[in-house]
């Protein structure tokens, strides 16, 4: 394993790139603002969607390859009740919802590199950040420690440990986009199989309406590209949540790319999102200023669900560990790497 680390200066300070590459040739880069996922390459290949440009990166609102948390993805911030304690979440969109954990989210802390290890048959890098207590609204003080572990087979673990100081909600993710064809290219031609047995449903404006079996729009066990799924949806692109079997995993294929990758992870839920949005910071390297250059496949608890019984969102007591991973598995389609 080549391990390689040095400091950026930023606008928001000094930022640590940490690079691990295995014999096989895929690369990791990751940076310390928001324990982010920077690029995966494989064999000179990039396989993530990221602005070139660092401080792109850091400003931009897209969140490419970030920590997302406390709570990811959109929650209503209508008050909630902890034990015997009433909470109100700020709002960051539409004054309605607090979205990727609002103004001062994860995404948005430059956290530092705790531990950098080198153990022959993988490295490990470990970021570490404090949140305080009440941070955008929610109780607890946080301790959390992001784990990148990439094995020498280019197996990648990612993993989340955290304690809280009084008993709150937590639900983190990573934002990383996957384009299997590299830069110029959409992911349209994409495929996903998704071994899931429900999805989240909901109103246009992301209100919870119920937790419902698979119809045809949302069934990705069927044999056909992110593009066809799409059209089936009669939508713009995909931003929803599906429950999964996570005894099986998650594939993203593409038929013309000699890779694929396969998704194992110990959250109950995952949101896919397929750029749906042009974005300034992909105008150079994408078409159509970067819509659907990407799709997210963020592994957590469902969204909203501290609100909602039926999304079954754990309580994290005080002082007890919070701990989930995500594991991903970079292939060639006939043989493991």
């Amino acid at each position: 394993m080549i391990i390689h680390q040095e400091t950026l200066k930023t606008s928001v300070g000094p930022v640590v790139k940490v690079t691990l590459t295995t014999k096989r040739k895929l690369r990791l880069t990751l940076l310390s603002y928001a324990a982010s996922i920077y690029d995966i390459n494989l064999n000179g290949q990039t396989l993530t969607v990221s602005p070139t440009d660092i401080e792109t990166f850091i400003k931009t609102n897209m969140n490419y390859g970030k920590t997302i948390g406390r709570m990811s993805g959109r929650t209503s911030i209508k008050p909630f009740v902890i034990g015997s304690e009433t909470y109100q979440l700020i709002s960051n969109i539409n004054s309605q919802y607090q979205l990727h954990g609002g103004y001062q989210g994860f995404s948005k802390q430059n956290f530092e590199l705790f531990e950098l290890h080198d153990y022959h048959t993988h490295a490990q890098a470990i970021f570490h950040m404090i949140s305080p207590d009440m941070a955008e609204g929610f109780p607890g003080e946080i301790d959390l420690y992001v784990i990148y572990t990439l094995y020498e087979d280019n197996q990648l673990d990612i993993e989340f440990k955290a304690t809280s100081t009084k008993d709150t909600y937590l639900n983190i993710t990573n934002h990383t986009y996957f384009n299997l064809l590299g830069k110029n290219n959409h992911v349209l031609s994409h495929q996903l199989q998704i071994p899931a047995t429900s999805y989240l449903k909901r109103h246009d404006n992301f209100d919870f309406i119920d937790v419902v079996p698979l119809n045809d729009a949302f069934d990705f066990t069927k044999d056909r590209t992110l593009g066809e799924a799409i059209k089936v949806n009669m939508d713009q692109g995909f931003d929803d949540t599906l429950f999964i079997d996570s005894k099986k995993e998650l594939v993203l294929t593409e038929p013309t790319s000699p890779y694929q990758i396969k998704f194992k992870t110990t959250y109950p839920a995952v949101v896919i999102y397929t750029h749906n949005l042009k974005s300034q910071a992909l105008i150079d390297d994408y078409p159509d200023g970067g819509l659907h250059s990407g799709i997210a496949i963020e592994c957590q608890y469902a969204p909203g669900g501290i609100h909602e019984s039926k999304i079954k969102m754990p309580l994290l007591k005080k002082g007890v560990l919070y701990h989930n991973k995500t594991t991903l598995s970079f292939e060639e389609k006939s043989t493991k790497i």
